[in-house]
């Protein structure tokens, strides 16, 4: 008989590493920078706004008497809170087999990414452009406003931000219907910045969240310039030979206007029934201060385990939260879904 060889031999036990590699990222950039806000009372949360009075810089006559009044009237805005879950279930048979890389068993697995999957479910409905919606008891469900929808110079359908304090449209670039991203320029988002400035009366620290496409235009800024006519053009990209090393990227502007600071994300307007990117997904982005966003806890993610009945282990993993933002009358929003 020929020797056996170990392409023919037979029983080999399988080799498989005892590890589970997922390919995706957890981060949420958002949902990690965003503050807390307070736990709503009710399916329906409201603050008050208000700006300061413009007003003249004229004199008194002496001896006046004071006649005419003023007043600072306050608004009010608000939002909906949602329930939002990802429910994890496995079969008897299912829990009790040994998995490689699942050192705690399969259930204590699923609930592990099902609490990943919540927090990317509020990441993803926060960079929406979808509105807030009132439940209607049957189809429709208690949503919350993403922040495509609070910045809007137009008045949203539901619960829709006072016309005084809506974000004004020079700060807009793109729009809603979609638009191709080759328009958008450095130009055109310096007077988007000039706007946002002269709303808010100075300078603020300004996060821009960014589809990777539109990041490219970005670090663009730093090796390309506008030809213009009867102009000398003096920007410079600097290298150290040494390092061996090209260096491609921004991560923040300093501008007369206030300064940026640059985040990639992957999850700007997607898809609200499954999640799925759309054309406006990594060639989009917008400018917040951070400072006026907030996300509320109604109930904090949390998981429930439910009764066993023979057919392997269930829970619901779910949590109740809205999405709002003080004065979005300084954002900028950019709305691309076109190369």
């Amino acid at each position: 008989m020929a020797v056996i060889l170990e392409i023919t031999q037979k029983g080999h036990p399988r080799s498989l590493a005892n590890l589970i590699a997922n390919i995706e990222s957890e981060g949420c950039p958002y949902l990690s920078m965003i503050r807390r806000g307070m736990r709503p009372k009710q399916a329906k949360h409201e603050w008050q706004v208000k700006a300061y009075p413009r007003v003249g810089h004229g004199g008194v006559n002496d001896g006046k008497d004071a006649t005419t009044f003023q007043s600072n009237p306050r608004e009010e805005l608000g939002v909906y809170a949602q329930k939002s879950w990802y429910n994890p279930g496995v079969s008897d048979f299912a829990e009790e087999a040994e998995v490689a890389g699942v050192s705690k068993g399969e259930f204590a697995e699923q609930v592990a990414d099902a609490f990943v999957a919540v927090k990317r479910i509020q990441e993803m409905r926060c960079l929406s452009n979808s509105d807030t919606l009132l439940e209607n008891g049957t189809t429709a469900p208690y949503e919350t406003r993403g922040i495509f929808s609070w910045l809007s110079a137009s008045a949203q359908t539901t619960l829709p931000v006072p016309t005084a304090f809506r974000t004004p449209a020079t700060q807009i670039m793109g729009n809603s219907a979609g638009a191709s991203l080759a328009t958008f320029t450095e130009d055109t988002f310096l007077d988007a910045c000039a706007s946002s400035y002269i709303t808010r009366k100075g300078t603020y620290a300004m996060h821009t969240f960014l589809g990777v496409h539109l990041k490219k235009k970005f670090t663009n800024f730093a090796g390309y310039v506008d030809n213009i006519a009867n102009t000398t053009s003096i920007r410079r990209y600097n290298q150290e030979a040494d390092s061996k090393t090209l260096v491609r990227v921004i991560d923040k502007l300093v501008l007369d206007s206030g300064e940026h600071l640059l985040h990639l994300t992957p999850f700007l307007m997607t898809n609200a029934a499954d999640g799925t990117d759309t054309d406006f997904t990594h060639r989009s982005g917008f400018s917040v201060d951070m400072e006026s966003a907030f996300l509320a806890y109604t109930r904090e993610p949390r998981v429930v385990n439910l009764p066993y009945k023979g057919g392997g282990k269930k829970a619901i993993v779910d949590t109740i939260f809205l999405h709002g933002h003080e004065n979005v009358q300084g954002g900028i929003a950019m709305l691309y879904n076109a190369a």
